[in-house]
């Protein structure tokens, strides 16, 4: 694939192709596979650390589940274990809140 140079035109030309033209869904995709932490570390911060850093990242997977990523690229135990996490992160912020 040659990309034209101009910002906006190759992240297009991106989504077209890998995405069948879908932005939101190569939006979540691109979170999925690279920001996981960076949503965990925002999360954390913004929770004031409550939480473990498990817990933060399966709450950064929560609206993610849904992506090419989650369900095909990671196997099942990598599932299992942000499910567990987000388990964990509901059980600790309803003990947190009382």
């Amino acid at each position: 694939m040659v990309f034209p140079g101009d910002f906006s035109a190759d992240w297009e030309a991106l989504v077209n192709v890998t995405y069948n033209g879908n932005p939101q869904k190569s939006d979540h995709e691109v979170m999925a596979a690279r920001y996981i932490s960076t949503i965990a570390d925002g999360l954390q911060e913004y929770g004031g650390g409550d939480l473990t850093r498990e817990e933060y990242e399966g709450i950064a997977w929560i609206g993610l589940r849904g992506t090419d990523y989650y369900t095909k690229l990671l196997n099942d135990s990598e599932r299992t274990e942000i499910d567990n996490n987000i388990k964990s992160a509901k059980n600790s912020a309803n003990e947190n809140c009382d």
